[in-house]
């Protein structure tokens, strides 16, 4: 869950008993119009959008930041107030990019493998 307004993330299990939660450097806005998405890939990524801040950041399942990106403009790889997430069937990322008027598409790199054990 996206608690905007605490500036953190909250993670339920499926009976909504809380299971984690870790703080949010982003969402400084007090706008009701602004707030942030948040999407979950297969992998158990959590993926939020920083509409103010004009960018996307990714959180492995046990909140660890993995990836930002984006900044303020109208290229191929900025941001003007990103709101809402979804993957696709393939795994993309898509992003409403609200003040550009665009739905842009972000290919997720696969997780890591994990390391081989001693």
């Amino acid at each position: 869950m996206a608690d905007a307004w605490n500036r953190r993330v909250q993670k339920f299990d499926h009976n909504f008993k809380p299971v984690a939660q870790w703080p949010v450097v982003a969402w400084e806005g007090d706008s009701v119009v602004n707030k942030p998405y948040l999407a979950v890939d297969a992998q158990g990524r959590v993926f939020i959008s920083d509409p103010e801040g004009y960018r996307i950041i990714a959180y492995d399942n046990n909140g660890q930041v993995i990836v930002t990106w984006g900044q303020y403009g109208q290229d191929r790889t900025s941001l003007a107030l990103p709101t809402g997430l979804a993957f696709d069937n393939e795994g993309n990322l898509l992003v409403a990019d609200a003040n550009n008027n665009r739905i842009m598409k972000f290919a997720v790199p696969a997780p890591p493998p994990p390391a081989p054990k001693k």
